[in-house]
């Protein structure tokens, strides 16, 4: 089955909204076996909007719109499908009592436009949107099919998830379908990783292997195409193995581990508990952490000494340490692990302090130097590492790097 993706909506094309839409079905459609051939962005112009449907008919079987279902005036994507494909628009009881039912289940009174988004192409079967008021709808036409879903994102994921999914499984029963694992890498870049791949991607049929570059990390993605989920899954299973021989320690996790949930499973399983000093970072690692539901159990705090004084006067770096080696140092980043371990009073301390940019650079230490440091019992560690140019970045690498320090001194492959 070859499939095309149509979002619709003039924000898209003008930059000021993420096509995360095309993302999520791009990743579901691969995952059933489905061959996504094109992903089209229009704009709310009903002739433009006309021309791509009839375009993406042509030369697909399966095609999803996202986006136009609202009930404004600009909301077109329903008289435009019934339009193009002949199909007179008609009033549909059920989607009716849909969106009057979501305005009753909340107590408010439902203005009359919303009643536009009851009218569907004829012969289309409403699809109940549970947490909006934008019915989507299925449609065959000539034996393709039409899945029309919301613009809003958790709106088209549920209606996916819950509506159009079981109805594509049930096309691809008995067909191949794509299962793939994602090993998250961190501590090497994405060319080094492709380097020491080489004879494992050159001699790829089924599963194939693909590097990908992440945000401040890379993603080895292993994927196979099989009827049977368990024998793919061995497949898989055995590629995994051979990568991971050979990249070892640098692999953190899989498919949604992230380096601060694979830390807090390993803080947790050893009784560990843990305080951050970040300069730099300016509380994004602190974030980060407490971003994981129980992070209570085992962080302590973080401690944002963003200015010298607070360096000095909270954390207890010492003035001629600062005079000496400068605030980006491992000296300074030591001390600063060793202070916040003493306030919070935790088991690991870690310190990170360094120059974001885009200015404050110099020769000696450029725009991207970061210096991190860990404490903890019987140990102590220092590195520092240059980054990159761009701000933005920097703070979230630099993150990776001193939630991937814990993980690794945990792991008891610190020096490695």
């Amino acid at each position: 089955m070859r499939a095309e993706i149509v979002s619709i909506g003039t924000e898209l094309l003008l930059g000021d909204v993420t096509n995360s839409n095309a993302a999520f079905l791009a990743r579901e459609l691969a995952s059933l076996g489905i061959d996504l051939y094109f992903i089209t962005c229009v704009g709310d112009n009903p002739t433009r909007l006309e021309e791509t449907l009839q375009k993406a008919f042509a030369r697909s079987d399966l095609v999803i719109t996202t986006g136009g279902l609202g009930p404004t005036s600009d909301d077109i994507t329903r008289e435009v499908i019934a339009s193009a494909f002949g199909r007179p628009l008609k009033r549909d009881e059920k989607a009716e009592e849909m969106i009057r039912d979501f305005f009753a289940r909340r107590d408010r009174e439902m203005p009359e436009e919303n009643l536009k988004q009851a009218t569907l192409p004829e012969g289309a079967e409403p699809l109940f949107n549970e947490t909006g008021t934008a019915p989507g709808f299925f449609l065959e036409v000539d034996g393709g099919k039409i899945f029309s879903l919301p613009g809003v994102p958790p709106e088209m994921k549920m209606m996916f998830r819950k509506k159009v999914r079981p109805k594509l499984i049930e096309t691809q029963s008995g067909r191949e379908i794509i299962h793939s694992r994602v090993l998250r890498i961190f501590g090497i870049g994405e060319s080094e990783v492709e380097n020491r791949l080489r004879e494992v991607i050159a001699g790829q049929t089924n599963p194939t292997v693909a590097p990908l570059a992440g945000r401040g990390e890379v993603q080895v993605r292993i994927t196979c195409k099989e009827v049977n989920k368990d024998l793919a899954s061995e497949k898989i299973a055995q590629v995994a193995r051979e990568i991971s021989a050979i990249l070892g320690n640098y692999i953190y996790g899989e498919d949604e581990d992230t380096l601060e949930g694979v830390m807090a499973v390993l803080l947790s399983q050893g009784g560990w508990t843990l305080a951050i000093a970040e300069s730099c970072t300016g509380g994004l690692v602190g974030s980060r952490i407490t971003d994981i539901p129980g992070a209570s159990e085992f962080f302590r705090g973080s401690i944002v000494a963003y200015n010298d004084e607070i360096k000095r006067g909270v954390l207890g770096v010492r003035e001629e340490t600062l005079k000496e080696h400068g605030a980006v140092s491992e000296e300074t980043a030591l001390e600063m692990a060793r202070g916040t371990r003493k306030i919070c009073q935790s088991d690991i301390g870690v310190g990170l302090t360094g120059i974001a940019g885009p200015g404050g650079g110099t020769p000696q230490k450029p725009v991207g130097t970061v210096s991190f440091a860990l404490v903890a019992p019987e140990k102590e560690f220092s590195m520092t590492r240059l980054l990159g140019s761009r701000r933005k970045d920097n703070k979230w690498r630099a993150g990776h790097h001193a939630l991937d320090l814990v993980r690794r001194y945990l792991l008891n492959i610190l020096d490695d």
